[in-house]
């Protein structure tokens, strides 16, 4: 898959956006959770009704979902 990822004519930027993604690295509030970080929830600053994970965000977050369905207008 990651092969594929590099073989797309897209702005650099966007692949290693994509990469890290789908390596769970992006800076969440569950990742940050994780690796030790105190906060006073882990639920997602947009909606708050889910915990703040990266597939949240991008996929299944009320709010996200109204973006990017704006952005495909």
């Amino acid at each position: 898959m990651f092969a594929y990822l590099w073989n797309l004519k897209v702005m650099s930027s966007t692949q290693f956006y994509v990469w890290r993604a789908l390596s769970d690295r992006i800076t969440t509030k569950l990742n940050l959770y994780k690796r030790g970080v105190m906060l006073t929830d882990t639920l997602c600053v947009l909606c708050r009704r889910e915990e703040e994970f990266i597939s949240h965000i991008l996929v299944s977050c009320k709010v996200s979902t109204t973006v990017w369905n704006m952005c495909n207008r």
